[in-house]
């Protein structure tokens, strides 16, 4: 061999190094265990949508509600829950929806089927005027109103109904239901009703 061909490398080695070339590898970018963990979230992900999707919440309108005596001469015993709720709500409300209020803030709502629905919207002096409200019940609700009446009942074994006559509570109406998905932030927008 004459120096100009000598190599410092084994024929061995040069073989191999050439072979290893050849050789297509591809680099792991991910361990093993991680596909299947992305796998798990996307069906969880997809599983959540549709459950989301299919659910149904009901969708309510906050008004306010006092209790006052009846003045027809037939129910002169009987108290009578007067709600207020704002005008455009007029349109949703109707006979025997629930009315829901909170008589006593550590029992649960009170639930009444709402009897009669104003037809139509009543101005503050209007409402004092028609259901004889006192000071608090008037002070309560300062603009127009859609007004429903149900009649309350016995709400409490311990007091009589009288006992709640003059008192204002936060009042609510059941006026339908939504998608769940429609409360999503970003997406919920598109599925309103």
């Amino acid at each position: 061999m004459t120096p100009s061909n000598r190599t410092i490398f084994r024929s061995g080695a040069l073989e191999g190094y050439m072979q290893a070339r050849a050789q297509t590898v591809l680099p792991r970018f991910i361990a093993p265990p991680a596909p299947l963990c992305l796998w798990l979230l996307l069906s969880c992900l997809i599983t959540a949508s549709v459950l989301a999707w299919m659910a149904r919440v009901p969708v309510y309108r906050n008004g306010l509600a006092t209790v006052v005596g009846s003045n027809e001469r037939d129910q002169k015993d009987e108290e009578l829950i007067v709600a207020f709720f704002p005008p455009e709500s007029k349109s949703e409300m109707r006979a025997g929806q629930n009315l829901s209020l909170k008589l006593d803030p550590v029992g649960p709502p009170l639930i009444r089927a709402i009897t009669v629905v104003e037809p139509g919207i009543l101005s503050p002096a209007e409402a004092r005027k028609k259901f004889n409200l006192d000071d608090a019940g008037a002070r309560s609700y300062q603009s127009p109103a859609a007004i429903a009446i149900a009649r309350l009942g016995r709400p409490s074994e311990k007091l009589p109904a009288s006992a709640y006559q003059g008192i204002v509570v936060d009042a609510r109406i059941e006026i339908g239901s939504q998608r769940l998905i429609a409360l999503l932030p970003v997406v919920g927008r598109f599925f309103r009703n």
